[in-house]
């Protein structure tokens, strides 16, 4: 194919984009504008907002910089669970902005196949995973975070436990964490003590530090400090208990992901080859995938396909699916 034949439809592409981001930059820039100009009247409250935003997941609740688009995702359920992935991957965008790039995404990777002239339930197709790129590239960039806070806990726990053994309090030994360690569990302490510090319980700043990192190692911290907090005891001592525990289980842990790579990489293949054998040849050869589609007997088998590899995805990734 010419590129000549692509250059239309790419140009009306980004012509589209360049022109929703720009209405959309245009009203977030007066909002931010109009914010500063309020915000050198606030006093002492812009003081504390100030403080408690030098932890990076302390947020504006807002999910848009546009008022009217605000108001419409306020209350909204998927709203909320879109701000908490995005706090929970630390990806700093708010709500609006997140949707506008996911459908921005979509209407992007449907007109780039539709210009390969593919058959158009294969482009519509490409134009809903476009629409999720960006959710995996939120889940992926979360367990990857949380992959390093694992890695970061037994230092963690270490240093509170020496710095309650040197008389320092609870609180101070978080701070000394957000101080000392590097993010991104830094962050996470940092907002925790932030959210104390603005008047928030420790008990309900630990419980939010919970929710956002869905980890069982920091869930078995949490809980630890919380009957720690209720029935007492050498918090020291527990945490030096519970460092052993998790570098234990996390050792115990890679060596099952080895042991289990080479599946977990087959799954990964084996979903893949068919789609990209099946672009390639309409790429070279439409005609010959026509009775694919327009078949009834054609499409019965695609689906039938489709709905098979997602099976024998799922069984293979939750028999690699080792728990620790």
């Amino acid at each position: 194919m010419a590129l000549i034949d692509l250059a239309a439809p790419l140009a009306a592409l980004f012509t589209v984009i360049l022109v929703v981001w720009g209405v959309y930059a245009l009203f977030a820039g007066e909002g931010a504008a109009l914010r500063r100009r309020i915000g050198q009247y606030g006093g002492g409250q812009a003081t504390v907002q100030t403080a408690a935003r030098s932890a990076p997941l302390l947020k504006d609740r807002s999910f848009s910089t546009i008022g009217a688009l605000d108001r419409l995702l306020s209350g909204r359920g998927y709203a909320e669970r879109a701000a908490l992935d995005l706090a929970r991957a630390a990806v700093p965008l708010r709500v609006g902005e997140y949707l506008l790039i996911r459908w921005l995404a979509a209407a992007g990777l449907f007109l780039l196949v539709n210009a390969l002239r593919v058959p158009w339930p294969l482009a519509l197709a490409f134009g809903v995973l476009g629409f999720f790129l960006p959710r995996f590239y939120v889940s992926r960039r979360e367990r990857a975070r949380i992959r390093k806070i694992d890695d970061q806990l037994v230092d963690t726990l270490t240093m509170m436990s020496n710095s309650l053994k040197s008389g320092s309090s609870f609180l101070q030994a978080m701070e000394l964490v957000s101080r000392e360690l590097p993010p991104p569990i830094a962050h996470e302490f940092a907002q925790v003590v932030a959210e104390v510090g603005v008047g928030a319980p420790i008990d309900q700043a630990l419980a939010d530090l919970a929710r956002r990192v869905r980890s069982y190692d920091v869930y078995l911290m949490i809980t630890a400090m919380t009957v720690q907090r209720t029935v007492g005891g050498n918090l020291s001592e527990v945490l030096q208990n519970i460092a052993h525990t998790i570098r234990e289980r996390q050792r115990l842990l890679r060596q099952v992901q080895v042991e289990t790579a080479e599946q977990r990489i087959s799954a990964y293949i084996l979903m893949a080859l068919p789609t990209a054998l099946l672009i390639i040849i309409a790429m070279f050869n439409r005609q010959y995938l026509d009775p694919l589609f327009s078949e009834a007997a054609g499409r019965a088998i695609l689906v039938a396909a489709l709905v098979m590899q997602i099976i024998g995805y799922f069984i293979m990734r939750r028999i690699a699916d080792i728990k620790v």
